[in-house]
């Protein structure tokens, strides 16, 4: 009898193989580890140690004949997905782990700024300053910032779900040389939160992005691009 051998199977993991192919990149699919319970879709060793990343397909639901309209909360199925792969990679801590999204045909929004940042750090919104004299707001002062909801920052601004390293956004885009074909790509969203950061060097093919804490002019820190692929179009922010 012959030893079955798992292969990437959803659309989900069948792009991130595919991908992976792309840079020429080797990994194991579901290996089972003695002293683990759970199974991770994919392990891919990197300078020496291994990185573990579980893949969630965002599909989205078949239509009601009949139903209510609602509001729609974009981070929310991006926060599920999280709490999902945080129960997953709990007996990893010692590894640098992240969950990697790929839309195949949901209303999910994986590559906006504000949503996957939202998803992680909180909802997006703006801080003005007020001037308590002149009981008057100052717009020249208006900065972007995060409120509560986030999966990486709790009550009080503690860290939480450290194990996660970043979030992975899977996705295509049309080269400027050939815009009949596409090309896989992924952009990184670090975790500013993870106990054993991402490495920056991974996943830095020429269609990629990463996101992650930046030095601001002002001293303080900030998010924004921290790697783009030479080839990516320019159209493309993220």
């Amino acid at each position: 009898m012959r030893n079955y051998v798992p292969t990437p199977a959803t659309p989900g993991e069948q792009a991130f193989a595919h991908y992976l192919d792309s840079i020429g990149m080797p990994y194991q699919f579901e290996e089972r580890h003695a002293d683990k319970a759970k199974v991770i879709d994919f392990r891919i060793e990197w300078n020496g140690g291994s990185h573990f990343f579980d893949v969630k397909d965002f599909q989205s639901p078949p239509l009601r004949r009949f139903g209510s309209f609602g509001t729609f909360q974009p981070c929310k199925p991006v926060r599920e997905r999280i709490a999902r792969c945080r129960k997953k990679f709990k007996e990893y801590k010692e590894f640098c782990c992240a969950p990697v999204f790929f839309n195949d045909g949901a209303l999910a929004m994986l590559e906006e700024f504000d949503v996957m940042l939202g998803s992680m750090y909180g909802e997006p919104t703006v801080r003005i300053p007020v001037d308590v004299e002149a009981g008057a707001a100052d717009p020249s002062g208006m900065e972007p910032t995060f409120s509560g909801g986030g999966m990486m920052v709790g009550p009080g601004g503690k860290p939480e779900n450290t194990t996660i390293s970043a979030l992975v956004t899977l996705t295509t885009v049309r080269p400027d040389h050939d815009p009949n074909s596409t090309r896989p790509r992924v952009i990184v969203w670090h975790n500013a939160c993870a106990r054993i950061p991402f490495p920056t060097d991974l996943f830095c093919g020429p269609y990629d992005t990463h996101v992650g804490l930046v030095q601001l002019e002002d001293g303080g820190t900030g998010q924004d691009i921290t790697f783009r692929g030479v080839d990516l179009p320019a159209n493309v922010r993220f």
